[in-house]
C-alpha cells in the first residue's frame, strides 16, 4: 500500500485488510512524503498490529516509484496491491490466492468492483458486462490486483515514464507471461472522491493519458 496524503480514508482501508478471512500476511506500507497526518496514523497502526510494516520516503517517489518500493520491500511470493483510499472485502485475499494456486499459468488476478463515494455510499454497482466487452483496458481497478512476485520482477515492475498509467503498462507486460484473470465477485470497493489523483488532472497528467492512448493504439 503506497500512501500519499490519504489520512481521511486511511483507517477504513487498513481495517479492511486486517479484517481479511485469510490472516497470514504482511501489510507493507510506504508513506510517500505525506504532508497530512498519514505518517503518524501509519505508525499508530504499526504499533497495534505486528503484521504491518511501515516505511517512509521524505521526498515524493511518485506513483510508479512508490508502487515499486512497497513491492520491493515485500517478502512473499504473492503480492496484493491495495490503494489507501479504497476498501477490500473480507474474502478478497483468500479467493485471489485460491485462483492463483489453481492457475499456475496466470501471473495476475484482479476482481470486479463497486464504486463508493467519500462517505462510503454505493454510487456505481458491479458491471459484469465488462467481462463480455472487448477492450485494451482491464475490467478491474489497480488496487484490486494480486500477482506473482517472480512475474513482477521478470518484467521489470512499474516503469516511471508511465506515471498515471503504470498499471496499464504493467498489465501489458505481464500478459506476455500468461493470462490475466478476473474474478466476477465484488471483492473491492473503489472510492470516487474529489482529492483522488485522477479527479484533478493537470497538464502533466493529461499528457501522460494522451501517451497511454497512443500506446494502446
Amino acid at each position: 500500500m503506497p500512501v500519499r496524503n490519504a489520512g481521511r480514508f486511511l483507517d477504513a482501508s487498513i481495517e479492511s485488510i486486517l479484517a481479511q478471512t485469510y490472516g497470514d500476511f504482511e501489510l507493507v506500507v510506504l508513506d510517500d512524503a505525506s504532508t497530512d497526518a498519514s505518517r503518524e496514523m501509519l505508525h499508530d497502526w504499526q504499533r497495534r498490529d505486528a503484521r504491518i510494516r511501515v516505511f517512509e520516503s521524505n521526498s515524493p517517489l511518485g506513483l510508479a516509484g512508490s508502487s515499486n518500493a512497497v513491492v520491493n520491500r515485500s517478502r512473499a511470493p504473492l503480492c496484493a496491491r491495495m490503494d489507501a483510499d479504497d476498501i477490500s472485502e473480507p474474502e478478497r485475499l483468500r479467493i485471489q490466492m485460491k485462483v492463483l494456486r489453481e492457475r499456475s499459468d496466470a501471473p495476475l488476478v484482479g476482481t470486479l468492483w463497486e464504486g463508493i463515494d467519500a462517505e462510503g455510499h454505493l454510487v456505481r454497482p458491479r458491471d459484469r458486462g465488462r467481462l463480455r466487452r472487448t477492450s485494451v483496458f482491464a475490467p478491474f481497478p489497480h488496487g484490486s490486483i494480486m500477482f506473482r512476485r517472480q512475474a513482477f520482477d521478470a518484467v521489470g515492475g512499474y516503469r516511471t515514464p508511465c506515471a498515471y498509467w503504470e498499471d496499464f503498462d504493467l498489465y501489458g507486460r505481464l500478459a506476455s507471461l500468461g493470462p490475466l484473470l478476473v474474478s466476477a465477485d465484488v471483492l473491492y470497493r473503489y472510492r470516487f472522491h474529489a482529492t483522488a489523483t485522477t479527479a484533478r488532472p493537470d497538464e502533466q497528467h493529461m499528457a501522460a493519458i494522451d501517451l497511454m492512448y497512443r500506446c494502446a493504439d
